[in-house]
């Protein structure tokens, strides 16, 4: 067994998780993002047509999906490596974002402060709208040719401000409000073009606890999304969303949503086992540098032959995790076997890792 770097090890350890590995800290680099991602059994149920609400507590990756999904080849390689069956053919799909960033340093959409003071004494109808105005926005930007027919049912001016300025909420707000009869034909439309031509639209959320600036405000919005969609799933046959929403968020209490029951066949729940995480450190180590793809070969079966997209992937293998773990930080507690066997959790793990990194250095 070859000696390794010790520090050059570490260093690259450390690095694995960038911000405390918060995932908005995660890089827009496309290379980079997809080597860092791990497609888990749960994606399946996302891409299944019937899924509208993803449900997730915090740190379960559903900002890293969200952000996979808006990307054209993260989509294509989660499909292709995961064999999903359960989603019509890619290249007749288009997805485009109803809120949440795709990029760390995305600016399409109005600030937090701003929606709260802008809808203030905003009442049902008015929720609907903003809901309905950040959607055609978006879909005017895209430019998608499949999507050129929605413009021709919308006003010019409410097109120019939806385009140009879908920031600027008090400048495109009352105009789509006035005309809102107009925006659901040009999308009732949309629905019946994409029909006849094959076609399926997915609108997909996130962040919408950041929507505005205080928790007590998030109800009204996010309970209107949902009944929003609802009632859409009925009317509409290829325009689909795909929301993903914390937990905490989806309280009864909370949202005071009469309809949230009818929510349950259309909605997941992700969740992490254990072994996934273990799966997640591996491969976040394995495409962190070769010195490491080194380290990690000296444990036999740990990891695969690279992914052209997603890179070196880790077996999924509780044995070899163990042995893993056990060449890192120690087989024992302590010195002997008095202290116990050493049975050292993800985090824990990186926690040990992180100061030994920094007791190194300082």
């Amino acid at each position: 067994m070859r000696d390794y770097d010790k520090n050059k090890l570490l260093e690259l350890m450390v690095a694995i998780a960038p911000g405390r590995g918060i995932a908005e800290h995660e890089s827009d680099d496309e290379t980079v993002f997809l080597k860092n991602f791990l497609p888990v059994p749960d994606y399946r149920r996302v891409l299944e047509l019937d899924a509208l609400l993803i449900l997730g507590g915090r740190g379960v990756g559903k900002t890293e999906l969200f952000r996979l999904l808006g990307n054209r080849d993260g989509r294509k390689t989660l499909v292709e490596n995961m064999q999903i069956r359960a989603l019509p053919s890619l290249d007749s799909t288009i997805w485009i974002a109803g809120y949440g960033r795709t990029k760390q340093k995305g600016k399409i959409f109005p600030t937090p402060e701003t929606v709260e003071a802008g809808m203030k004494n905003a009442d049902r109808i008015d929720w609907r709208t903003f809901w309905i105005g950040l959607m055609l926005g978006v879909m005017f930007q895209e430019k998608h040719e499949a999507l050129n027919s929605i413009c021709d049912g919308v006003p010019e001016a409410i097109r120019t401000a939806l385009t140009n300025q879908l920031p600027l909420l008090s400048d495109w707000l009352p105009l789509a409000r006035q005309n809102l009869e107009k925006l659901n034909y040009a999308l009732d439309r949309l629905d019946s073009e994409l029909i006849e031509t094959n076609r399926w639209l997915f609108v997909i959320y996130d962040e919408l606890d950041r929507l505005v600036l205080s928790y007590l405000e998030l109800a009204a919005p996010i309970r209107e999304l949902l009944a929003f969609w609802l009632d859409r799933w009925r009317r509409w046959e290829r325009i689909r969303p795909k929301i993903f929403l914390r937990t905490d968020l989806f309280r009864e209490d909370f949202l005071g949503f009469p309809d949230a029951s009818k929510l349950q066949g259309y909605q997941i729940s992700l969740e992490w086992k254990a072994p996934w995480l273990y799966q997640l450190l591996v491969k976040r180590l394995a495409n962190s540098g070769q010195e490491m793809t080194d380290y990690l070969s000296d444990v036999p079966g740990l990891i695969s032959e690279g992914h052209p997209s997603l890179g070196i992937l880790p077996k999924l293998d509780e044995s070899n995790f163990e042995l893993l773990m056990e060449k890192m930080v120690g087989k024992y507690m302590g010195s002997n076997p008095g202290r116990g066997i050493h049975i050292v959790g993800f985090l824990t793990t990186l926690k040990m890792l992180e100061v030994e990194w920094h007791h190194a250095h300082f």
